[in-house]
């Protein structure tokens, strides 16, 4: 078959064509891949946010030494969950929840409680915090606990009658 100078056999132009088509496709898939995983690391976050939430209230409107379980799944990007108890009446953490806050360990957290934010709940990866939250029905037994993340973790509350004390 004999070629004009200049032209492009239709042929090469297919398979450039084709590749160029299979390297959008991957990307795109790659892409739509990693987007997901993001979605489901945020689902399984505020899941447990929620599902924490949920049994401290229902434990706080219990009757008065009322018990419950609940079993937890911790997101795997975190390896420390720690809590605190939750603000007083009058809107500040008690100092108890402070002393019982190993400050060099905790620095971000002991701040957190010290300046009165609204946190007492803190997912930690490698020193760092990376997602808090309020429950604002929840105490903790000592004031201050942290956990290691095994992926899972069974917690149980007690009611106080208006409040929740989580304990392990």
């Amino acid at each position: 078959m004999r070629h004009k100078n200049g032209q492009i056999s239709s042929q090469i132009f297919t398979y450039i064509l084709a590749a160029i088509i299979a390297a959008v496709t991957l990307l795109v898939g790659y892409m739509a891949i990693g987007n997901m995983m993001e979605q489901q690391k945020i689902k399984g976050l505020e899941m447990f946010f929620s599902d924490l939430d949920a049994a401290a209230k229902r434990t706080a409107t219990s009757s008065f030494g009322t018990q419950n379980s609940q079993t937890l799944s911790i997101p795997k990007d975190y390896d420390t969950i720690c809590f605190s108890s939750s603000k007083t009446p009058q809107g500040k953490f008690d100092a108890s929840v402070l002393s019982a806050v190993d400050q060099d360990k905790y620095p971000v957290i002991y701040s957190n409680l010290e300046a009165d934010t609204d946190k007492n709940v803190w997912l930690i990866n490698d020193k760092v915090v990376l997602d808090s939250s309020y429950i604002p029905e929840m105490d903790v037994e000592g004031g201050f606990l942290c956990l290691e993340n095994k992926g899972r973790v069974k917690v149980w509350f007690r009611s106080t009658g208006t409040r929740s004390v989580l304990y392990i």
